[in-house]
């Protein structure tokens, strides 16, 4: 498996992850569960990028993501939803981000319940994206390790 597919793998299982943790935290901590269902989205769709050979852009905005990904188009139907995961970026975190509020008082659980299955529809679909590309290499390649007659 050429190693730029291996790394965009490695970012999306992580995606994986950081979406488990966001969907387990959401009642307790909807804060955090709008945090890591950004970060799910932003991993995974870099991973994607990098299973492509594709350069990552240094950003952390799920949108910029969105836009050159013409994949994740079909999955969102509209920038938008990739545009309220980055909001979730910054403000569920510093408190000078949400002047008169802090962040801790200021996400619910109904931001998470919003947050959480776009961020799902994000890394599903990358995860399908790259899964498909895996196996095109498989079959290109054949299986690793096997030897000829």
């Amino acid at each position: 498996m050429p190693d730029d597919l291996n790394d965009g793998l490695r970012w999306v299982e992580q995606a994986a992850c950081d979406l488990a943790e966001a969907q387990d935290l959401r009642h307790k901590y909807p804060r955090t569960a709008c945090f890591y269902a950004q970060q799910a989205a932003e991993k995974a769709s870099q991973g994607v990028l990098l299973g492509l050979g594709l350069a990552v852009p240094r950003t952390h905005s799920v949108e910029e993501l969105y836009d050159r990904l013409p994949e994740l188009h079909q999955a969102l139907g509209s920038r938008n939803e990739a545009m309220r995961l980055d909001r979730y970026y910054v403000q569920t975190r510093y408190p000078d981000s949400l002047p008169g509020s802090v962040p801790s008082k200021h996400f619910t659980s109904e931001d998470a319940a919003q947050a959480l299955p776009i961020a799902s529809r994000i890394v599903g679909t990358c995860a399908r994206t790259l899964d498909r590309l895996q196996k095109a290499s498989d079959e290109a390649g054949g299986p690793e390790g096997a030897s000829g007659p």
